[in-house]
């Protein structure tokens, strides 16, 4: 199943109400685990981005649902990125033709 790492910001309206971004973060991967998608971990940050999330997914389409439904509440902003594991990256790069 495909990897991501996603990268919050918080929004205005997120910072308002921050006490209760625990709650929020817990309840929406409460409700992502129905859909199958695992949440390998929750971060909180310093620097450019206040969170970041790994997920996996069963496929792109509830990957899509899950960030939009994220998205939807108006606390944070996100950047998504496909994250590969080492053993992925070492079969791709196997795969490619020798130097010349």
């Amino acid at each position: 199943m495909p990897l991501y790492a996603l990268l919050y910001n918080y929004t205005d309206q997120g910072l308002r109400d921050i006490s209760e971004s625990p709650k929020r973060i817990r309840g929406l991967a409460d409700q992502f685990e129905k859909f199958g998608v695992k949440t390998h971990g929750i971060y909180v940050t310093i620097g450019p981005y206040d969170l970041v999330e790994i997920v996996e997914v069963p496929s792109e389409e509830v990957g899509l649902v899950g960030l939009l439904a994220k998205a939807s509440g108006g606390n944070v902003r996100t950047t998504t990125m496909r994250a590969f594991t080492l053993e992925e990256f070492e079969r791709a790069a196997a795969a490619l033709p020798p130097p010349t």
